[in-house]
């Protein structure tokens, strides 16, 4: 049951039908969209491609978790002949059907998954060794992706720049009653008859995308210089991506067939743009003395789409007719002369490409595995992403050892000189789980938010926040005296994986209250470091722990546990502050720092705290002084 249909005009159905004409434009990401229109807008694109490619086109769902052997497969014991079968994985399935792979969330897709992306997106071939496995095929998948736009600085650029077709949220969705259809099926008896696929493509649009299929499209000289204007005009020189010059191309070329024209215009490429979310330039004179000049080199200036009458898709033709003048010379995107092109205007906050602007909100090198550095074993904790071979006994995965080991079973018998039919296992055949190491190394921080006034405290965390960062490091921020806590008597920890957590960065705000309870923050970090050192299989090797506090502590640890104050509190906090301390400073392989704020009240409170801490005391200075210099 369907409450509205989409029209071609609509410019998220338009770019989808574009994208089911040019295999090119087959990587597709949505900004803002929501789980539910997202799964709508897989079913229209399917219905699209099952019309455009004239097969059936299989719709496969990306998880958060997927490993290899999942991605790019493995083998399996099969039921029926008792023999080891290779299955193949999401990536590696049958290729000569078309396959819609739907991704939920850019920023929650795993490393193994990521990587696979970068791989296969755009890809013209592709080879896989894996199990002694040796193939090679042209990956025919195409891509639905969705992300937040506010959320574009966690994902790398390299996954991000793989995906041509930029679109934001569609607002114009059609809306599925399926709840009204599945009753009406119960009513009718006919449930187990009928599927859940409710049709979204209509007769017209199918009948533009069969005709455009026939078509045989050429772009002009003006049409390439206009799409160097849009991507010159919202692009920097040192964010230049190819990629998102040839997409615009695709999407004008593919426009072009969807009017029903032969050549590709300028209006063409306006209108992609527009799909694109670029903003539209407002003067058609394009020449040499306002901009671009004749020796200006250009992705786009020698590109050719031919489209011949057997074929489905664009064919990119990369010609070599540079002048020998210009090509001896270096590539240059800005003009010899002083003018410019007043009539370009800034970029739209849509813009399709916000990863230029948003802060990057992602570690270094995601695409990486951190490298162990304190550890010369195995992790045996983690996420497994996968199997490897190993000469260890430790962290076996016994199925892939058993799998592994099966494939000779029958050689090894034929080569045995006694009549020995049990199932033989040799050390070449020891298989071991491949993990996502955890942090080897913890940052803890014991922020004292009642003494931050008139210190410099930014400055001095800057530096272990950098270190934590740089070290890919675990890190876990105790809260003594915060404004929100649930309970004023007592202290909070709030725990990352890594820095880049946003509620880290809420953490960081100083919203200081009335209460200190020094006391129970100490012995939070006491509990924490034993927890996380001394327990479990992987500990982390390395803390370091950052203090800043005055050492007014209000609250003795007794009343913190209660949740309130029976009698009067003189330095019954204080004492308890002292003797934890005592307690952390023999940890091992634990590095103390203590800033001083350097209060004017009870001036010698922190040097006796660092001192029963054992721990490096660095003094704050206070923001008047900075002033003063």
């Amino acid at each position: 049951m369907v409450e509205n249909n989409v029209e071609l005009a609509d410019s998220f159905i338009r770019a989808m039908a574009c994208a089911a004409l040019s295999p090119g434009l087959r990587s597709i990401l949505v900004f803002d969209i929501e789980f539910e229109v997202l799964q709508v807008a897989a079913q229209l694109l399917k219905e699209m491609l099952e019309v455009s490619e004239n097969q059936h086109v299989e719709q496969v769902n990306v998880g958060w978790v997927e490993d290899e052997d999942t991605l790019w497969g493995n083998f399996i014991l099969d039921s029926d002949t008792q023999k080891l079968r290779w299955q193949p994985g999401l990536m590696t399935r049958d290729q000569s059907n078309l396959t819609l792979l739907v991704i939920p969330d850019l920023t929650q897709l795993s490393l193994a998954a990521s990587r696979s992306c970068v791989m296969l997106i755009g890809a013209d071939v592709s080879h896989l060794e894996r199990h002694g496995q040796h193939e090679y095929w042209q990956p025919n998948i195409c891509w639905l992706a969705s992300c937040k736009r506010s959320e574009s600085g966690q994902v790398s650029p390299h996954l991000l720049d793989r995906f041509a077709l930029r679109l934001s949220k569609w607002r114009k969705s059609p809306k599925i009653d399926r709840v009204a259809k599945i009753d009406t099926w119960i009513r009718n008896g006919t449930l187990s008859n009928q599927s859940f696929e409710t049709t979204l493509l209509p007769e017209d649009i199918s009948n533009y995308l069969k005709n455009a299929t026939k078509k045989w499209t050429q772009i002009t000289s003006e049409a390439k210089n206009r799409i160097s204007a849009y991507i010159q005009a919202t692009t920097e020189i040192y964010s230049y991506y190819p990629r998102r010059e040839i997409a615009l191309a695709r999407l004008a070329v593919a426009n072009a067939r969807l009017n029903n024209t032969r050549f590709v215009k300028e209006d063409d490429v306006d209108t992609s743009a527009d799909i694109l979310g670029l903003d539209i330039i407002e003067t058609h004179k394009l020449s040499t003395e306002k901009g671009i000049t004749q020796k200006t080199i250009s992705l786009t200036e020698n590109l050719e789409f031919d489209i011949e009458e057997d074929e489905t898709e664009t064919v990119l033709n990369l010609g070599e007719s540079y002048s020998d003048e210009s090509s001896d010379q270096n590539i240059t995107y800005n003009s010899d002369s002083s003018e410019t092109l007043s009539s370009i205007s800034l970029p739209s906050p849509k813009e399709p490409y916000p990863e230029d602007k948003e802060p990057i909100n992602r570690e270094a090198n995601s695409l990486r595995l951190p490298l162990p550095r304190y550890k010369p074993t195995i992790f045996t904790r983690g996420s497994i992403v996968g199997v490897e071979r190993t000469k260890l006994l430790q962290d076996l995965a016994w199925v892939n050892t058993v799998l592994e080991a099966a494939k000779f079973q029958r050689i090894r018998h034929q080569n045995c000189q006694t009549e020995n039919s049990k199932f033989q296992i040799l050390s070449t055949d020891l298989r071991r789980y491949r993990r996502i190491p955890l942090p080897e190394q913890m940052l803890i921080l014991l922020l004292d938010y009642t003494c931050l006034r008139g210190c410099n405290w930014e400055e001095a965390l800057l530096p272990y926040l950098k270190w934590a960062y740089v070290e890919r490091a675990s890190i876990a921020i105790v809260q003594v005296g915060w404004a929100d806590a649930s309970n004023k008597l007592q202290a909070e920890i709030v725990t990352a994986r890594s820095l880049l957590v946003r509620r880290i960065n809420a953490a960081l705000e100083p919203k200081p209250g009335k209460a200190t309870p020094l006391a129970h923050g100490l012995d939070i970090v006491l509990r924490t470091l034993r927890s996380y050192m001394q327990h479990g299989r992987g500990s982390v090797v390395l803390s370091r722990l950052v203090i800043l506090s005055d050492g007014r502590g209000n609250v003795p640890l007794d009343a913190s546990y209660r949740g309130k104050i029976l009698r009067v509190v003189n330095r019954e906090g204080i004492e308890d502050a002292l003797q934890i301390a005592q307690k952390i400073s023999v940890l091992n392989n634990v590095e103390t720092i203590f800033l001083n704020p350097q209060p004017q009240q009870c001036a010698d409170l922190p040097l006796i705290l660092a001192s029963a801490l054992g721990a490096q005391k660095i003094v704050i200075v206070s923001k008047r002084e900075v002033a003063k210099t």
